[in-house]
């Protein structure tokens, strides 16, 4: 009797540390921001929103993913000349995404995109978007 007590207790304090360590690492909140103009100017203005939201808010307490989809994926070219702030970004978790579908429209490639991290793409950015707001994921448009 002693030595089930003994393997129940065990099995609950595994199982707790687990279920305390999931949702410790669960951000309390989603933001969603959209690129669809090829402008800097906007992608910049996407890119500060990121980092002041994680600077006021915690790092660890919001994940943030940025979607590039239309015009806008033409702001991730591999010349772009705010490499530097996107790869920051990406740094502190910023998850950087492009539209497949766009890119197609573009006539771009991956091959065209940023190089300095691992970019990111998904089949439709406006899809993304759809599915990350019926997570309850808050969406911003810069």
């Amino acid at each position: 009797m002693f030595r089930r007590v003994k393997c129940l207790l065990a099995a609950w304090c595994v199982l707790f540390l687990l279920t305390g360590t999931a949702l410790a690492e669960t951000p309390r909140y989603k933001l969603l921001l959209q690129v669809t103009e090829d402008s800097t100017d906007k992608l910049r203005i996407a890119l500060n929103h990121a980092k002041h939201v994680q600077d006021t808010l915690g790092r660890e307490n919001v994940a943030i993913e940025l979607v590039a989809w239309g015009p806008g994926v033409r702001t991730l070219r591999y010349y772009t000349p705010l490499d530097d702030e996107l790869k920051e970004m990406h740094h502190r978790g910023v998850r950087i995404v492009a539209c497949e579908k766009s890119l197609y429209a573009a006539k771009l490639k991956r091959t065209d995109l940023i190089r300095t991290f691992n970019l990111a793409t998904v089949p439709s950015g406006l899809a993304e978007i759809v599915v990350r707001q019926s997570e309850g994921w808050v969406y911003a448009a810069p």
